[in-house]
């Protein structure tokens, strides 16, 4: 039973893949549990940050439990796909190529997030947008630029710089270990093929680079977390873009921003506060990616916040489901990213170490999707 009343049951902090889908799984099979969705932008998904990248449910098949409901959770429909990735190709340093056959996608980040925010809204979730949160008063009451909103369960989904898991003295991605910045944009031209590139090297600094190709445009972008190269992130995405041919002309959108690429944070869960995808760090550390880690916290999330609601369930499953799913999986990337950390600061030993893996069919990456 309650014993206070507040405006909302949830309020849950960030639209994004993370937020969306805790909302989502809160209000599954018709729950009554008066739950809120609010984020500062004007349209959901706008502007997009991200490479775009997803695998597809054959990749997560070979990580998780055999009855775990991929098909119900990463069904995504056709208008928010832009392709079908079945090769990343691997570039070295002399520009040597070694491809791992993989099962991807590339999304119209937008319409993807549209569509996750919708299934959310047809649950019953209520969506408020243009609302920046300026803080939390108390671990109940949210402080916005439209107002006090007072919420039983708050969920931080407020990405890597989170706000609310700050506000209760929850560490933040940036506490861990400094964010890595990415830049990207978005090119018109002929990208009509199933392979996915990433470029790595010294020019590059701590990171690579990608190109994700979209059919009739691509995502191109770079992402780096060694200051010390004396280029800025957006110089190099420019000499990339010259030695790919591709002039300014075709540049049709210019993006980016931080990549919670040094592990997940501590505790994800403190007293009615939960933190979920970007905001807890829930990244796979060697490749960025991130949206499909969030879609399966934000699943864990949102069950345990309906449990408590109905069984009493303590808010701490939470943390406990998402590790039991995906924590060896971060710590597993983790290692890898720190290993070509170095690397990448010798094209060298980059180059010797990329042609041995070569040789055994490429494994680095191959444990998680």
């Amino acid at each position: 039973m309650k014993k206070k009343s507040y405006d909302y049951d949830v309020i849950i902090v960030g639209a994004g893949p993370a937020g969306s889908t805790t909302a989502r799984y809160i209000m599954q099979e018709n729950s009554d549990l008066h739950t809120l969705l609010i984020d500062q932008r004007k349209k959901v998904g706008i502007p997009i940050q991200c490479g775009e990248a997803l695998s597809k449910i054959s990749a997560w098949k070979k990580i998780m439990p055999a009855n775990y409901p991929l098909e119900e959770l990463f069904k995504i429909p056709n208008n928010a796909i832009a392709n079908h990735i079945k090769h990343l190709e691997i570039f070295s340093p002399k520009l040597t190529k070694y491809t791992v056959d993989i099962d991807g996608m590339i999304l119209y980040r937008d319409r993807f997030d549209q569509y996750l925010a919708k299934l959310a809204t047809g649950n019953g979730v209520e969506l408020q947008l243009d609302t920046t949160v300026k803080g939390l008063k108390d671990s109940h009451i949210l402080l916005t630029s439209k107002g006090k909103i007072t919420g039983d369960i708050i969920v931080g989904a407020d990405g890597p710089h989170s706000l609310i898991a700050k506000s209760v003295g929850l560490k933040t991605p940036n506490d861990i270990f400094r964010l890595c910045p990415s830049v990207m944009c978005i090119v018109k031209g002929d990208f009509h093929d199933d392979s996915s590139r990433m470029y790595y090297g010294k020019r590059f600094g701590e990171g690579f680079a990608w190109l994700f190709p979209k059919g009739d445009t691509a995502n191109i972008g770079l992402g780096s977390e060694w200051k010390k190269h004396g280029k800025s992130l957006n110089s190099i995405l420019d000499n990339l873009l010259k030695n790919l041919d591709i002039t300014e002309n075709n540049v049709i959108y210019r993006g980016g921003g931080p990549i919670p690429m040094g592990g997940i944070i501590p505790k994800t869960v403190k007293d009615n506060i939960l933190i979920v995808g970007d905001a807890a760090g829930m990244v796979f550390s060697s490749t960025g990616l991130g949206i499909g880690p969030a879609m399966l916290a934000g699943r864990e999330c949102g069950l345990s916040i309906k449990n408590y609601f109905e069984n009493g369930t303590s808010l701490n499953s939470y943390e406990q489901r998402w590790r039991a799913l995906l924590e060896k999986y971060f710590r597993n990337s983790l290692r890898e990213k720190n290993m070509f950390k170095w690397l990448t600061r010798h094209d060298r030993a980059l180059e010797l170490l990329l042609r041995i893996i070569g040789k055994y069919s490429f494994k680095v990456g191959g444990t998680y999707p």
